[in-house]
Parts: structure tokens; C-alpha cells; sequence
């Protein structure tokens, strides 16, 4: 599920420019209460989810059998890592398909 963030100053704006709209004491409490529990909220530590993809490489090493061994490149940063759902370099999200 896909969530979207706001920030707190974005609210408390939004709220503020309906509380300049309507001079009614029950509407002014209730917006007021409304930006004093925006205000407690804590706060999350949000960043833009980067995606990439894995695409093989030969890492040029042979084993005592002759196979190669063969590691996985980041699309993102380009770095070998494991292949897992996210890098462990750069934090990609390992979701696109290869092109």
C-alpha cells in the first residue's frame, strides 16, 4: 500500500487559511484543537523510494572446478551486492523488471 506524507507546515497552513475564512467561536476551537494535535504528532523520517533492478555480471572468478562465479550488479549505484529485494549498497528497491 502506498502511502503519501505531508508535512506538518503544510497542515497547520491549510488549517490556518480556513480559520481566516470563518470567525465563529465553535469553528476557530475546533481548528485550533485540530493544529494543537498536529502539532504533538511525531514526527516520521520519510524518504523517496529509489528503484532498480539487478542485472548480472561475472564476477571473473573460477572455482577449483573451472565454474565461474556470477554476482549481481546494482542499476542504481552499480555496485555487485547479493541479490535481496533492496541493495545493501545504496538501498534500491530491487522491484524493476530488467530491461
Amino acid at each position: 500500500m502506498s502511502e503519501e506524507y505531508i508535512t506538518k507546515n503544510q497542515a497547520l497552513t491549510m488549517i490556518m487559511a480556513v480559520i481566516e475564512g470563518d470567525e465563529s467561536e465553535e469553528v476557530l476551537d475546533a481548528l485550533q484543537r485540530a493544529s494543537d494535535n498536529i502539532t504533538a504528532l511525531p514526527c516520521t523520517d520519510v524518504a523517496p523510494v529509489v528503484h532498480g533492478h539487478w542485472s548480472k555480471e561475472m564476477r571473473f572468478t573460477e572455482d577449483f572446478m573451472g565454474n565461474r562465479t556470477y554476482g549481481y550488479k546494482c542499476s542504481v549505484c552499480g555496485k555487485l551486492a547479493n541479490r535481496l529485494q533492496f541493495c545493501g549498497n545504496c538501498g534500491a528497491k530491487m522491484d524493476e523488471s530488467e530491461e
